[in-house]
């Protein structure tokens, strides 16, 4: 097969000689032939064969150049011709740089393209003996090209690993990062390599091959949501193979050659920061944690199908309850106090708290809130929030809610001595408060929301402003920690620092001995995403955070404790507990 390539050079040059060399005459009666004249082709080349040697492994260059210097324009009258037979040459482009120079680029077949062997071929030089350049002129020059391809010693391909573990929770609702495994080839191949592989789909969703410009190579591996698998261990093999042509006609040793990918779609997840999550088949609609007795006090709503309208204890690690003892019409929020004798449990938009004994849980006093005083003056006042005194376990604060024209309104802070009201409350109008109360150590204080209050033998009265904040609060060191994951200091009232969670956080609790805050957040826009969220007490930085099982929108964490070693409890607003364990809440 011959290709030609054709430049029709118009300009009239001075012809030069070139060709098959010179010789001079011989001397005395030698029987030596005499010398033939040299040719004048009209053209010299840069060389008089081409001879090439490359491997399918290795980085040898396996192109050549012929360079042409036109000396005798009075024979290109039609331009300048090139073929070549194509054994081993894969194609071969030209380049004219003048008039009287030009390039012709030999391009050989890649080496894994083509069986190991010597190849030969011709490319033929001249000028066009027509004008269609259909044929040569004579002198046309032949140019010898030889093309020899051995196999060579050909890399080996390294996996980083064998083995790909991942852990999902059941209700993660965002499909897994891909995994990466390296690749790497050595000795290094100029050539692009060819990964290919064969895998089941248990859990894996995808598996390609990719490798960028600096030839750093990766298996990537995506997998399935874990929202579309069963709870249980998912396994799959992963078989590689890998070429340096398309052809595969040279297959690459791999080691290791098989992947095993084990997907685990589990309620725990592994690790430093591990955890598990379980969510309690009890419904409860809040809780306190008695470390004395290592148990979760529990207050169960009316709906509840078992242990309805009781106090119950829930050991947290086996979920079983206990000691159930009747504590009124829908019991919603609790108290204890802080050397847990005391427990104090209101109803849910009732006006009543009761207060037991702890160790075994039994009745004491009752307490009455009784109706707002706004006419007709039938609305009964219901606990929001309430504390007990520190080191006063017969002391509580109760923030009081009414409803009016069908909407919550604010009713007033008031202390009660066992089933006693001090007179003095605390409100900013009939129907508005300063919000959720936490004691100062001494018991002289009441911090909320909004100010600080002072206690009095009759009760509260107005100290000063606060920065404001949302949800329960809890007074350590001085400083004011509230639900949002607000720091508010009263000793500067205007200025408040943070804790700064991705989501909203919704409810917070403190371990001062661990030096860990944790916060129930959810995220703006899509609150059915809910988090426990670990920060440093001290620093605020970040240290985790635990994914909780999707709920229904507009339900939202009520109450967050610390329980045991390694564990937090959550309440929502849908009357479900979750139990969060693991390295992660230490």
């Amino acid at each position: 097969m011959r290709n030609c390539f054709v430049l029709v050079v118009t300009l009239a040059l001075t012809a030069c000689g070139g060709g098959g060399g010179s010789g001079s005459s011989s001397s005395g009666g030698s029987n030596n032939p005499p010398t033939p004249p040299p040719v004048n082709r009209g053209f010299t080349a840069s060389v008089t064969s081409i001879s090439r040697a490359a491997s399918v492994a290795g980085d040898e260059p396996f192109d050549g150049t012929i360079q042409i210097t036109i000396t005798d324009s009075s024979l290109d009258q039609f331009g300048f011709r090139a073929t070549y037979t194509r054994n081993g040459i894969a194609y071969a482009t030209r380049t004219d740089h003048s008039l009287t120079s030009i390039d012709i680029f030999i391009g050989f077949t890649a080496p894994p393209n083509i069986a190991p062997g010597t190849y030969n071929d011709t490319v033929r030089l001249g000028f066009c003996a027509d004008a269609g350049c259909t044929a040569f002129k004579e002198n046309a020059l032949d140019i010898p090209v030889s093309y020899t391809v051995t196999v060579g010693t050909l890399p080996t391909v390294s996996l980083a690993t064998n083995t790909v573990s991942l852990s999902r929770l059941p209700w993660d609702i965002f499909t897994p990062d891909n995994v990466r495994v390296p690749v790497t080839v050595s000795p290094h191949t100029r050539y692009f390599l060819i990964v290919t592989t064969t895998q089941t789909s248990n859990g894996i969703s995808s598996v390609t091959y990719s490798q960028d410009v600096n030839d750093l190579g990766n298996i990537v591996i995506g997998f399935k949501p874990s929202t579309q698998l069963s709870p249980g261990v998912y396994t799959d093999t992963i078989n590689v193979s890998a070429c340096i042509e398309q052809n595969c006609q040279y297959p690459l040793a791999v080691s290791p050659s098989v992947i095993t990918v084990t997907y685990n779609v589990t309620n725990t997840m592994p690790g430093a920061q591990g955890y598990s999550v379980r969510r309690s088949a009890q419904p409860v609609a809040d809780i306190a944690w008695s470390e004395a007795r290592h148990t979760l006090y529990a207050a169960i709503p009316t709906q509840a199908a078992n242990y309805q309208d009781s106090v119950v204890e829930i050991d947290p690690v086996t979920e079983a309850v206990s000691n159930a003892v009747a504590a009124g019409f829908n019991p919603s929020l609790l108290a204890l106090s802080d050397d847990e004798s005391a427990l104090y449990v209101s109803q849910s938009r009732g006006d009543s708290i009761r207060r037991f004994t702890t160790a075994p849980l039994t009745p004491d006093v009752l307490i009455s809130l009784g109706n707002h005083s706004w006419p007709p003056g039938t609305e009964p006042m219901f606990a929001a929030d309430m504390q007990v005194a520190p080191a006063q376990p017969h002391v509580l604060a109760v923030r009081r809610n009414t409803m009016l024209n069908g909407n919550v309104s604010g009713a007033g802070i008031v202390l009660f001595d066992d089933a006693v009201q001090r007179p003095d409350a605390a409100q900013i109008s009939v129907f508005s408060d300063w919000g959720n109360v936490a004691w100062n150590p001494g018991g002289t204080l009441i911090y909320t929301n909004q100010a600080v209050l002072s206690v009095t033998p009759t009760g509260l009265t107005f100290l000063s402003n606060l920065q404001g904040s949302q949800g329960r609060l809890q007074f350590i060191n001085g400083l004011l920690y509230s639900d949002d994951a607000h720091i508010v200091d009263p000793a500067a009232p205007q200025s408040y620092v943070w804790y700064d969670t991705q989501g909203q956080s919704r409810a917070a609790t403190i371990d001062i001995a661990k030096n860990r805050a944790y916060f129930a957040t959810q995220y703006l826009g899509g609150e059915t995403i809910a988090y426990i969220e670990v920060f440093n007490f001290a620093t605020r930085e970040f240290v985790g955070r635990a994914l909780l099982p999707g709920v229904a929108s507009g339900v939202r964490p009520t109450r967050l404790v610390r329980y045991g070693t390694d564990g937090v409890a959550l309440v929502n607003s849908a009357n479900e507990l979750y139990l969060i364990q693991g390295s992660l809440i230490q």
